[in-house]
C-alpha cells in the first residue's frame, strides 16, 4: 500500500512539474525580432489605449522604423500615438503621417 501511495504521489508530482516548465525557444520569444512583429506589437498598443482606440491608424516599420498612417480626431490623439509607437519595443524612430478627420 505504501509503494503504491508513493508512486502515485511521484507520479503526480512529476506532471505537475512537467506541465509548468517553459520553452526558451525562439519561438516563445516575448521580444519582437523583425519588422513586422515590431508593427503588430505598435498597433496592438495603439488598439489597446482608450485615446488611439478610436482613431483609424496603421502602422509601417522600415529597419525600426516606424510611420503611423491614418486620421486622428485631434492634436491629442496624434500626440498620444506617436508617444505610444514611441515607447514600442524595437521602434527607433517614428514618422508621423497621419491627418486630421
Amino acid at each position: 500500500m505504501k509503494k503504491t501511495s508513493y508512486a502515485l504521489f511521484l507520479a503526480m508530482a512529476l506532471s505537475v512539474l512537467c506541465g509548468c516548465t517553459v520553452l526558451q525557444d525562439a519561438a516563445y520569444d516575448q521580444n519582437p525580432v523583425t519588422d513586422v512583429e515590431i508593427a503588430a506589437l505598435a498597433m496592438s498598443r495603439l488598439n489597446n489605449d482608450v485615446m488611439t482606440g478610436r482613431a483609424t491608424l496603421s502602422v509601417g516599420v522600415q529597419n525600426g522604423l516606424a510611420t503611423i498612417y491614418g486620421s486622428v480626431p485631434d492634436h491629442v490623439t496624434r500626440e498620444r500615438a506617436i508617444q505610444i509607437v514611441q515607447g514600442t519595443l524595437g521602434v527607433t524612430g517614428v514618422r508621423d503621417h497621419t491627418r486630421r478627420q
